[in-house]
């Protein structure tokens, strides 16, 4: 009976830190983290203009 209770709380252990970790999760709202470029810029062959020619966002 004691090893019955015993596995239950380290289940319920185990289970509490899994939720903590998910739950959590690693996204920040730190400003000095945005990227350079945007991500929904237009790729090159989306433009209709070869690479070279048009290039909105340069590097």
């Amino acid at each position: 009976m004691k090893a019955a209770i015993l596995r239950l709380r380290w289940g319920l252990l185990l289970l509490a830190v899994l939720a903590a970790v998910v739950g959590g999760g690693c996204a920040t709202t730190e400003s000095e983290n945005a990227a350079e470029t945007p991500w929904n810029r237009p790729q090159g062959w989306e433009t209709g203009l070869p690479g070279g020619m048009y290039n909105p966002y340069p590097r």
